[in-house]
């Protein structure tokens, strides 16, 4: 069994404008990298729940991430079950 997680790319859900959040996030990240944190492209936080599901499959469980970079993006074949976040957005 394949279970494939998509993270939908930061850039479509709050494209960069320079707002305070984003000034935020990059200083936060900035001062976290001296104690191994990494800040991935794609995301402003963690994607925790990726982590929470992955942490609860089974051991024998065949897993990928697919990040979503635009909206017209194909979803890799193969796996038997897609989960995104109900969180993620689209601004419109």
């Amino acid at each position: 069994m394949k279970f494939t997680f998509c993270q939908i790319d930061n850039s479509l859900i709050n494209p960069p404008q320079g707002t305070i959040a984003e000034k935020f996030y990059d200083t936060f990240w900035r001062q976290k990298k001296s104690d191994g944190y990494f800040r991935p492209s794609f995301a402003w936080e963690l994607p925790l729940w990726i982590a929470e599901i992955n942490h609860t499959l089974p051991s024998d469980v065949e897993r990928s991430l697919h990040i979503v970079h635009s909206a017209i993006d194909d979803l890799p074949d193969g796996a038997d079950y897609y989960l995104f976040s109900v969180l993620d957005a689209r601004r419109t």
